[in-house]
């Protein structure tokens, strides 16, 4: 099964296939829908943010969440379980919403899932107020604004400011700051601050540049937890920072250095571009704006969003490493 469900589970499909990640669909709604809904005198279209319902949206998820904790559920498989929100994508007339929505009330008929309509919403770039009526009208749904959240990740047609980060600090400090946390030795702190820090470099970091700011942010919560098993910044310290994310053979605790795990991650995405990996969002990214220019060399596309134009920057380090310094062109 591992072998053929890539060539039988469409491209769109990003999570549980071998080969593509959950974060392929966040780059490439950034890169390719959100910017344009800003934009003047475009084409009328929607995009349509579907949350699905749950049997059991009813229930606190703390709750839900801390007696799953309970029964020894990994914490990945809790972010599976929160997780389950769609993007559709459709143009912005009445005709095509409600064909739209119609084949998804067919879906919803054979799967039994239900859209939340709480938690549903749409987005219009270039549709007139009269229109908006409609297409609502049809779908039931509010009528949204930028930035959402989308897979747990800000979708935003600018680069994210500080506050808009402040939900991965939170995030960060109520693992901290749990009942089971407190109780840890300082053994399995580090263990904790690793599997934390790790968890930030493998979603959010291969995505963003983060601001130094919040990475500053994020080790000192984690470095006064380490020392003090508290949730809340201290200057108590009896070994930098810096000497904790060196390696255990030179007398480091071998933690996650979120800078150089950042700058690596973020270009191994931009190593999956540059040799035109099979996944949707690359394919959408040379298709609109490598074409036939090689890859090491081609200006920065002055209309690729803030995140694209970022992982494109990282192709210094590709070519400092003489990686890419023959790449060829892309046909």
């Amino acid at each position: 099964m591992q072998q053929v469900i890539a060539s039988i589970i469409i491209d769109a499909q990003a999570g549980f296939i071998p080969g593509r990640k959950v974060a392929d669909n966040i780059i490439l709604a950034h890169g390719q829908k959100v910017k344009a809904y800003t934009r003047k005198h475009i084409s009328a279209r929607c995009m349509i943010k579907v949350d699905i319902q749950k049997a059991y949206d009813t229930v606190d998820w703390r709750f839900l969440h801390q007696v799953m904790e309970g029964l020894g559920f990994p914490q990945k498989f809790l972010k599976w379980v929160h997780e389950y929100d769609l993007l559709l994508y459709v143009r912005g007339d009445a005709t095509s919403v409600a064909l739209l929505h119609e084949k998804f009330s067919i879906f919803s008929a054979a799967s039994g899932l239900q859209a939340n309509l709480n938690k549903s919403a749409v987005y219009y770039g270039g549709v007139t107020n009269t229109v908006k009526q409609e297409i609502q009208t049809i779908m039931g749904y509010t009528e949204g604004t930028l930035p959402f959240t989308y897979l747990r990740v800000p979708l935003s047609i600018r680069k994210l400011k500080i506050l808009e980060w402040q939900p991965l600090i939170n995030r960060i400090v109520s693992k901290v700051s749990s009942w089971t946390a407190k109780k840890l030795s300082y053994a399995g702190r580090v263990q904790l601050v690793k599997s934390v820090l790790f968890g930030i470099q493998s979603y959010w970091a291969q995505m963003f540049i983060l601001p130094a700011k919040v990475m500053k942010t994020i080790e000192a919560y984690c470095r006064s937890y380490i020392w003090s098993g508290t949730n809340e910044i201290t200057r108590k310290a009896l070994v930098s920072w810096s000497r904790l994310c060196l390696p255990k053979t030179v007398g480091g605790l071998n933690i996650t250095n979120l800078k150089n795990w950042n700058k690596a991650v973020v270009t191994k995405t931009c190593w999956d571009l540059a040799i035109k990996k099979d996944t949707l969002w690359i394919k959408w990214i040379h298709s609109h704006y490598v074409k036939n220019q090689n890859f090491a060399i081609m200006p920065l596309p002055q209309h690729a969003s803030w995140m694209v134009k970022k992982i494109l920057k990282s192709r210094d380090q590709l070519v400092s490493c003489k990686i890419i310094l023959k790449a060829r062109r892309v046909h």
